[in-house]
Protein backbone atom coordinates (compact mmCIF):
# COMPACT_ATOMS: atom_id res chain seq x y z
CA UNK A 1 0.00 0.00 0.00
CA UNK A 2 1.35 3.76 -0.93
CA UNK A 3 2.10 5.71 2.09
CA UNK A 4 -0.26 8.08 1.11
CA UNK A 5 -3.11 5.52 1.36
CA UNK A 6 -1.80 4.04 4.95
CA UNK A 7 -1.68 7.39 6.40
CA UNK A 8 -5.07 7.98 5.06
CA UNK A 9 -5.95 5.31 7.24
CA UNK A 10 -4.66 5.80 9.88
CA UNK A 11 -6.43 9.44 9.74
CA UNK A 12 -9.50 7.66 9.33
CA UNK A 13 -9.17 5.34 12.04
CA UNK A 14 -7.43 6.92 14.92
CA UNK A 15 -8.79 9.57 17.13
CA UNK A 16 -7.22 13.14 15.92
CA UNK A 17 -5.32 13.28 19.67
CA UNK A 18 -3.19 9.77 18.60
CA UNK A 19 -0.40 9.74 16.81
CA UNK A 20 0.22 6.98 14.38
CA UNK A 21 3.67 5.54 13.33
CA UNK A 22 3.59 4.24 9.57
CA UNK A 23 6.61 1.61 8.94
CA UNK A 24 8.91 2.45 6.41
CA UNK A 25 9.72 0.52 3.69
CA UNK A 26 13.07 -0.77 2.82
CA UNK A 27 14.59 0.24 -0.29
CA UNK A 28 13.73 3.21 -2.65
CA UNK A 29 10.12 3.63 -1.41
CA UNK A 30 11.17 4.00 2.31
CA UNK A 31 12.38 7.92 1.28
CA UNK A 32 8.50 8.50 -0.56
CA UNK A 33 7.29 7.24 2.59
CA UNK A 34 9.13 9.50 4.61
CA UNK A 35 7.88 12.56 2.58
CA UNK A 36 4.49 11.59 2.53
CA UNK A 37 4.76 11.46 6.58
CA UNK A 38 5.50 15.56 6.40
CA UNK A 39 2.91 18.03 7.60
CA UNK A 40 1.40 14.96 9.26
CA UNK A 41 0.51 14.23 12.80
CA UNK A 42 2.20 10.74 12.29
CA UNK A 43 5.73 9.43 12.67
CA UNK A 44 8.27 7.20 11.56
CA UNK A 45 8.92 3.42 12.48
CA UNK A 46 11.68 1.89 11.05
CA UNK A 47 12.24 -2.03 11.55
CA UNK A 48 16.10 -2.70 11.99
CA UNK A 49 15.32 -6.47 12.59
CA UNK A 50 14.09 -9.88 12.72
CA UNK A 51 14.26 -13.91 12.77
CA UNK A 52 16.44 -13.93 9.78
CA UNK A 53 19.28 -11.95 8.62
CA UNK A 54 17.70 -10.09 5.67
CA UNK A 55 15.23 -8.56 7.96
CA UNK A 56 18.51 -6.47 9.62
CA UNK A 57 19.25 -3.29 7.13
CA UNK A 58 22.48 -2.97 7.13
CA UNK A 59 24.96 0.40 8.26
CA UNK A 60 24.43 2.30 5.48
CA UNK A 61 20.92 1.63 4.50
CA UNK A 62 19.94 2.25 8.34
CA UNK A 63 22.11 5.66 8.20
CA UNK A 64 20.23 7.15 4.93
CA UNK A 65 17.15 6.07 6.41
CA UNK A 66 17.94 8.07 9.61
CA UNK A 67 19.45 11.12 7.27
CA UNK A 68 16.41 10.30 5.68
CA UNK A 69 14.19 11.05 8.63
CA UNK A 70 16.35 14.15 10.48
CA UNK A 71 16.48 15.88 6.92
CA UNK A 72 12.63 16.07 7.17
CA UNK A 73 12.89 16.86 11.05
CA UNK A 74 10.61 13.58 11.41
CA UNK A 75 10.83 11.99 14.56
CA UNK A 76 10.88 8.40 14.62
CA UNK A 77 11.55 4.85 16.71
CA UNK A 78 12.66 1.66 16.06
CA UNK A 79 11.74 -1.79 15.96
CA UNK A 80 12.82 -5.03 16.38
CA UNK A 81 16.69 -6.12 17.00
CA UNK A 82 17.73 -3.74 19.38
CA UNK A 83 18.16 -5.70 22.41
CA UNK A 84 21.18 -4.06 23.70
CA UNK A 85 23.21 -1.08 23.83
CA UNK A 86 26.17 -2.20 21.36
CA UNK A 87 25.86 -3.44 18.38
CA UNK A 88 26.76 -7.13 18.40
CA UNK A 89 26.80 -10.48 16.62
CA UNK A 90 23.76 -12.79 17.65
CA UNK A 91 24.36 -16.43 15.68
CA UNK A 92 23.82 -15.24 12.23
CA UNK A 93 22.42 -12.17 12.87
CA UNK A 94 24.18 -8.72 12.90
CA UNK A 95 22.13 -6.05 15.46
CA UNK A 96 22.02 -2.58 16.22
CA UNK A 97 22.81 -1.06 19.67
CA UNK A 98 19.97 1.34 20.55
CA UNK A 99 23.17 3.40 21.86
CA UNK A 100 24.53 3.41 18.47
CA UNK A 101 21.51 4.44 16.65
CA UNK A 102 21.03 7.26 19.17
CA UNK A 103 24.64 8.65 18.48
CA UNK A 104 23.72 7.90 14.73
CA UNK A 105 20.58 10.22 15.39
CA UNK A 106 22.82 12.74 17.10
CA UNK A 107 25.75 13.20 13.88
CA UNK A 108 22.33 13.03 11.39
CA UNK A 109 21.92 16.37 13.54
CA UNK A 110 24.60 17.83 13.19
CA UNK A 111 24.57 17.04 9.49
CA UNK A 112 26.37 13.80 9.26
CA UNK A 113 26.48 12.01 5.94
CA UNK A 114 25.65 8.54 5.61
CA UNK A 115 29.39 6.78 6.07
CA UNK A 116 29.74 8.44 9.19
CA UNK A 117 26.96 7.22 10.84
CA UNK A 118 27.62 4.06 9.20
CA UNK A 119 31.06 3.93 11.45
CA UNK A 120 28.85 4.84 14.24
CA UNK A 121 26.15 2.28 14.10
CA UNK A 122 29.42 -0.13 13.56
CA UNK A 123 31.08 0.41 16.56
CA UNK A 124 31.15 -2.89 19.18
CA UNK A 125 33.43 -1.49 21.42
CA UNK A 126 30.98 -0.70 24.90
CA UNK A 127 33.71 1.60 26.48
CA UNK A 128 33.95 3.76 23.40
CA UNK A 129 29.70 3.62 22.97
CA UNK A 130 29.63 4.73 26.16
CA UNK A 131 32.04 7.27 26.54
CA UNK A 132 30.41 8.97 22.98
CA UNK A 133 27.22 9.02 25.17
CA UNK A 134 28.24 10.67 28.43
CA UNK A 135 30.37 13.00 26.15
CA UNK A 136 26.68 13.92 24.40
CA UNK A 137 24.69 14.27 27.42
CA UNK A 138 27.56 16.42 28.94
CA UNK A 139 27.14 18.73 25.76
CA UNK A 140 22.84 18.71 25.67
CA UNK A 141 23.51 16.76 22.36
CA UNK A 142 21.81 13.72 23.83
CA UNK A 143 18.41 15.54 24.31
CA UNK A 144 18.22 16.77 21.31
CA UNK A 145 18.85 13.33 19.49
CA UNK A 146 16.24 11.72 22.19
CA UNK A 147 13.99 14.28 20.97
CA UNK A 148 14.18 12.33 17.32
CA UNK A 149 14.66 9.09 18.03
CA UNK A 150 11.30 8.29 20.58
CA UNK A 151 11.62 4.91 21.15
CA UNK A 152 13.00 1.17 20.64
CA UNK A 153 11.14 -2.22 20.64
CA UNK A 154 13.21 -5.01 22.41
CA UNK A 155 12.12 -8.67 23.56
CA UNK A 156 13.50 -7.75 26.95
CA UNK A 157 12.62 -4.96 29.43
CA UNK A 158 16.01 -6.23 31.52
CA UNK A 159 18.05 -6.83 28.81
CA UNK A 160 18.51 -2.84 27.87
CA UNK A 161 18.86 -1.94 31.16
CA UNK A 162 21.18 -4.26 32.12
CA UNK A 163 23.50 -3.40 29.26
CA UNK A 164 23.00 0.64 30.88
CA UNK A 165 24.03 -0.55 33.92
CA UNK A 166 27.25 -2.40 33.12
CA UNK A 167 28.17 0.26 31.23
CA UNK A 168 28.11 2.48 34.08
CA UNK A 169 25.39 4.93 32.50
CA UNK A 170 22.31 4.20 34.84
CA UNK A 171 22.79 3.56 38.40
CA UNK A 172 20.19 0.54 40.31
CA UNK A 173 18.47 2.69 43.06
CA UNK A 174 20.67 1.03 45.87
CA UNK A 175 23.57 2.68 43.62
CA UNK A 176 22.56 5.94 43.96
CA UNK A 177 22.73 8.80 46.75
CA UNK A 178 19.88 9.54 48.84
Amino acid sequence: MPAAEALAVLDAHLPGEVTGFLEIPRGARGQDALDALVGTRHLAKFRTGGLVPEAHPDELELSRTIIGAVERGLPFKCTAGLHHAVRHTDGALEQHGFLNVLLATDAALRGGQPAELAEILAERSPQAVAGQVAVAAEDGRLARARARFLSFGTCSITDPVTDLVALGLVHRPEETDA
